[in-house]
């Protein structure tokens, strides 16, 4: 879904991660 580059919620986490 989020592509390189953007930030996404992790579902597991539920912290911002960056990929």
């Amino acid at each position: 879904m989020a592509e390189l580059g953007q930030v996404y919620r992790c579902n597991v986490c539920g912290s911002s991660v960056k990929v």
